[in-house]
């Protein structure tokens, strides 16, 4: 059995650039296996969506394209490895914060649970228990596949611990 780093083929990307006096910051999840845009038109589509300096264009593509090239290798080096990357468990802290009201919990992952929508069911149901309306459930959803794949980058068997998860750098800044 392979552990499952990126549920569904899904990859977390958080952008957060700097442009003119322009600070632009998003998160969203990209597909690995057919993404139909390429970063650049990404990029582009969302410059002028939310009509940011066009110089923020190169800004973000290159954000995303640095992550995606990190996020590809990681998924080709645990394909080629013979035993899981990650414990059967592992500990992930979610810490998600959505209109002025903060969740933070920790959860033990099922890394071989490859069920490419459990972390948005797990977000769903969590937060219908605590009362928290959408969109918090996307915020806790994508917090859960975001320290997942902060587990994978940094995983250390002898430290699978939720304090040692909380300092690991990722892709993006963020």
């Amino acid at each position: 059995m392979r552990t499952t780093v990126f549920p569904g083929n899904l990859a977390p990307i958080v952008v957060d650039v700097d442009c003119k006096g322009v600070r632009h910051v998003d998160s969203f999840l990209w597909s690995l296996d057919a993404s139909r845009m390429a970063p650049e038109e990404f990029a582009k589509q969302t410059v002028d969506d939310l009509q940011l300096p066009q110089e923020c264009v190169a800004l973000i593509a290159a954000s995303l394209r640095e992550q995606l090239k990190v996020a590809q290798q990681l998924q080709k080096f645990v394909a080629r490895r013979d035993e899981p990357l990650l414990p059967r468990h592992v500990t992930l802290v979610v810490d998600a914060t959505n209109e002025q009201k903060r969740f933070c919990d920790e959860f033990v992952w099922d890394t071989l649970d490859s069920s490419c929508d459990k972390p948005e069911l797990l977000a769903r149901r969590t937060c219908a228990d605590m009362g928290l309306h959408a969109p918090f459930d996307a915020a806790v959803a994508f917090a859960i596949r975001r320290q997942l794949y902060r587990v994978a980058l940094g995983f250390r068997p002898h430290e699978n611990k939720a304090s040692s998860q909380r300092d690991f750098p990722m892709p993006g800044r963020a």
